[in-house]
């Protein structure tokens, strides 16, 4: 795995630099036949990098798996002697924080970086925009639809698609897994929608009791 990620970020920067200097490259030749051939290598160094990047993230996401699981074992064995949540805590952890760290959590911490140094570089909304645009949430549930649908497959066929150790110890888990960050991720935007509508029925309900013993208490003074 370590092998792995060191070629990818070898990778992801030869990139990088190569997307640099074709725009350079751009910049300086003015004829139409040499710009429109750059733009050609301008798109397939865009298109690399896509890959790269994807790459990225799933070398990341595994990886975090694998902390993750291993740092829940040692949790979960060590003070609860409990080792059969593992897989699925782990699993569903992580898919939580790729879900969230990203956005909302990322976002939090530039912005009371930004509050504690009184920043006015406006860090905090120009990285919101940023991670918005890259969809990860998207990209997440992406995976997890195909997470589900090669293991599907796999029961229902009987026939074993993907030959991986880290496969095999987290596919009896990964339903349970999507279902649980799914319908976790509804109920809280349902409930961040909601909030608004829940206080205003809660101050509605408050008033009506209010009313109801005023005039019960009108009633006995009479």
């Amino acid at each position: 795995m370590y092998n792995i990620g060191v070629y990818l970020s070898y990778g992801l920067m030869t990139c990088i630099f190569l997307l640099i200097g074709l725009l350079l490259i751009n910049k300086l030749f003015k004829k139409k036949f040499i710009r429109s051939i750059i733009d050609i290598l301008l798109y397939f160094a865009a298109l690399i990098l896509l890959c790269f990047f994807i790459y990225m993230f799933i070398y990341l996401f595994l990886t975090s798996v694998i902390i993750v699981f291993t740092l829940f074992k040692f949790v979960l064995v060590k003070f609860f002697d409990i080792s059969e949540l593992t897989n699925y805590l782990s699993l569903t952890f992580t898919l939580m924080l790729f879900i969230y760290i990203p956005e909302k959590i990322g976002y939090w911490i530039l912005y009371l970086i930004e509050k504690v140094r009184k920043s006015d570089l406006n860090l905090a909304n120009r990285y919101l925009i940023i991670v918005k645009a890259l969809r990860l949430k998207l990209f997440i549930y992406f995976v997890s639809f195909l997470l589900v649908l090669v293991s599907s497959m796999e029961t229902f066929s009987g026939r074993a698609i993907v030959h991986n150790s880290l496969w095999l110890l987290f596919k009896p888990v990964i339903l349970q897994s999507v279902v649980t960050v799914i319908t976790f991720d509804r109920f809280l935007k349902l409930a961040i929608t909601e909030w608004n509508n829940i206080k205003l029925d809660i101050s509605k309900v408050k008033d009506l009791f209010l009313s109801l013993f005023s005039n019960k208490n009108k009633d006995i003074s009479t």
